[in-house]
């Protein structure tokens, strides 16, 4: 096992193992960090400076493994060890230190090269949380969950005050109300794909309409036939792409539109260190949350169900608030429609207590 000291910003490896190319979650690099680390969020870059291939992983268990992304062909592997502050900024960065050299060529498929090292994608799970543990009704991807919930919160009262948007009723009874909503809901679009005869596919969205999705913060994609939402990765002048892992397997799919209008769909991995700090950024940091749980996102989209659950649907002609369930407030007698009924305190003459008059009219 390869073994690596920070102290503050200096990186020094300390102890070094071979590396081979071909080789997957077999080479370790244990760091041990100075007190000046204690609370950040630590990570760590490998880069092949041969190949190009970056690759950044979490640094937190402190004995990460070398992701086989740069051990696929002879080079030289550098590192380097980031420190992310609760803010989510960069805090500190080390020197890059030298790895060691790959040795050999991988003659076949490198083993676990279908799917991206488990440390991006563990890391990037612990922010979203597991699916299946949402309170919502639609548990098949978040955007219809929070979509779900923005639906809910729509039917319900905005806070009630006086004077601006609470409006008696001439009974004097009962009350309506004005207002309720929640914000705009994250943006998702779909489009339909038809197999050309070459392979390729003709979409229900051209390049551009695509493009101006994206652009008004349409994110996410759903196709028609496929099991799966798909991520934008890329915008470029001539080509957009997407990625989407299909739902119960461990297989995804790399979907792009071409600026001429050609869609094509592509079963294999696509995955680069830009895509992933991409839907990492798509995700969000979870300290942004307002929720009181910032633990991932399923458990903040479960505080705003249940905030929302609790809420008042909202009140309108047809749904009205009955006044007596109002607390605080006075009581409303009932008047009398008997003039018979009211006590005569001031002595008024009535019928009853008319003085009579003996004397002759003439």
């Amino acid at each position: 096992m390869t073994k690596a000291k920070i102290n503050g910003v200096r990186l020094k490896i300390s102890e070094r193992e071979p590396l081979f190319a071909g080789t997957a979650d077999t080479n370790r690099i244990e760091l041990s960090f100075s007190e000046e680390w204690a609370g950040l969020l630590k990570q760590i870059d490998f880069t092949n400076k041969t190949s190009g291939e970056s690759r950044r992983i979490s640094a937190q268990a402190e004995v990460c493994t070398v992701p086989w992304e740069v051990l696929k062909v002879e080079g030289d592997v550098s590192c380097c060890v980031r420190g992310i502050g609760a803010d989510g900024k960069l805090k500190m960065r080390t020197n890059e230190a030298n790895l060691g050299t790959v040795l050999g060529s991988a003659q076949d498929d490198v083993p676990g090269s279908t799917s991206p090292t488990p440390e991006v994608c563990d890391e990037l799970a612990a922010k979203i949380g597991e699916p299946t543990e949402l309170e919502t009704s639609e548990k098949s991807n978040l955007v219809a969950a929070v979509n779900e919930v923005k639906h809910t919160a729509d039917g319900k009262q905005d806070k009630l005050i006086a004077g601006e948007n609470i409006t008696i009723a001439e009974d004097g009874k009962t009350i309506s109300a004005t207002g309720g909503g929640a914000s705009n809901a994250i943006g998702y679009f779909g489009v339909t794909l038809t197999e050309r005869d070459d392979g390729l596919y003709t979409g229900s969205k051209t390049f551009a309409q695509v493009k101006a999705e994206i652009e008004s913060n349409k994110r996410f994609m759903f196709i028609d036939g496929y099991d799966c939402v798909f991520i934008v990765t890329r915008v470029g002048n001539a080509i957009i792409e997407f990625a989407g892992m299909l739902d119960g397997t461990d297989g995804w799919l790399w979907v792009g539109v071409a600026s001429d209008e050609r869609w094509e769909i592509t079963p294999e991995v696509r995955v680069t260190l830009d895509w992933y700090n991409g839907l990492a950024d798509d995700v969000g940091k979870r300290t942004n949350l307002t929720t009181a749980d910032k633990s991932n996102l399923v458990a903040a989209i479960n505080e705003v169900k249940q905030a929302a659950d609790g809420k008042q649907d909202r009140i309108t002609s047809t749904n009205k608030l009955a006044y007596s369930l109002i607390s605080g407030t006075p009581t409303v007698p009932t008047v009398p429609t008997n003039v018979s009924a009211f006590t005569n305190d001031a002595g008024y003459l009535t019928l009853a207590t008319l003085p009579k008059y003996e004397g002759v009219v003439e």
